[in-house]
């Protein structure tokens, strides 16, 4: 199965209160960004989009790495779309495409392969990771039946459920790519929705 993978890294990290890009920031010795590309090495097909300070971004990771330019951090759904409607991404024709954050430093390679394979063994059109978490506020909750799975929006989740509910969305997607193209220009469409 053929996979490329694109790499969000566009963002300020305003958050942090730091002018360092927030994909440049140290965990256990290393970027955040490093991070996410460690997990990616079984990928040949590798795209960043990049924006804020992203002449930093881009001296900080291997040259063999696609780049997008970002010039408005307008959200995850905009950064998607920039890369795949990109010529770079364009000459690539992989069936599937796979969204990582580039400011995750808790996943690893197994993670990822596991989740292209159960992608492959399914014969599925898309997966993405869940996490368990002790305090899951602020994210959106997963509801696991078997093999039905509902994605709750944060608000209607705390309101109904929030007792029972500790799996999560963690926003790592792998989708088949045509479909990840159609999902983002609707994604686009919709007022305020910009994230896939």
């Amino acid at each position: 199965m053929s996979v490329s993978v694109i790499v969000l890294a566009a963002g300020k990290g305003t958050r942090m209160k730091s002018e360092l890009p927030k994909v440049l920031h140290q965990v256990l010795g290393k970027s955040l960004i490093s991070h996410a590309f460690d997990a990616l090495s079984s990928i040949d097909n590798k795209f960043v989009v990049v924006g804020h300070e992203s002449d930093l971004v881009l001296n900080s990771i291997p040259s063999s790495i696609k780049n997008v330019i970002q010039k408005d951090q307008l959200g995850t759904g905009h950064a998607v779309s920039i890369a795949i409607n990109s010529d770079v991404f364009n000459g690539i024709k992989s069936k599937f495409t796979l969204v990582v954050p580039g400011d995750v430093p808790g996943i690893n390679a197994e993670d990822i392969d596991s989740l292209i394979d159960e992608v492959k063994t399914k014969d599925s059109p898309v997966g993405f990771m869940t996490a368990l978490v002790e305090n899951p506020f602020g994210y959106g909750r997963i509801i696991k039946n078997n093999e039905e799975i509902k994605l709750l929006k944060k608000k209607i989740a705390v309101k109904k459920r929030k007792q029972l509910m500790k799996s999560i969305r963690v926003f790592i997607v792998l989708r088949q790519s045509f479909l990840l193209k159609i999902s983002i220009t609707w994604i686009l469409k919709m007022p305020r929705v910009n994230f896939i």
